[in-house]
């Protein structure tokens, strides 16, 4: 492969609503085509309006889901809908969204 270390510039179809780049919570409206510049080590994903999303942070270290159950897992809200109040750990537990980190993206 001879892959340039620019940037990609990727077009992209996003339905009705507003979405967000889950990683720069750069915002696009929908429905229609957008482009973006994507670096060639990062996946282009977003995220619709009003989304809850766990995040938790993986490194090298990690070998399996299991390696991730006692890591802080944080809880991301995208837009204004209110986060969940309740979530399923790996081993079957509940969890409070209080128990969480809470990060808010924009509106």
């Amino acid at each position: 492969f001879d892959d340039p270390d620019q940037p990609v510039r990727r077009t992209f179809y996003v339905p009705t609503g507003r979405w967000y780049d889950l990683d720069d919570d750069a915002e696009y409206a929908g429905p229609g085509y957008h482009t973006a510049d994507v670096p060639l080590e990062r996946m282009l994903v977003l995220v619709r309006e009003g989304a809850a999303v766990l995040r938790v942070d993986v490194d090298a270290s990690v070998g399996s889901a299991a390696d991730l159950a006692t890591r802080p897992w944080t809880l991301h809200s995208y837009g204004s809908a209110p986060a969940p109040g309740e979530f399923v750990a790996f081993d079957g537990s509940r969890v409070s969204a209080g128990e969480l980190s809470l990060v808010r993206h924009a509106v």
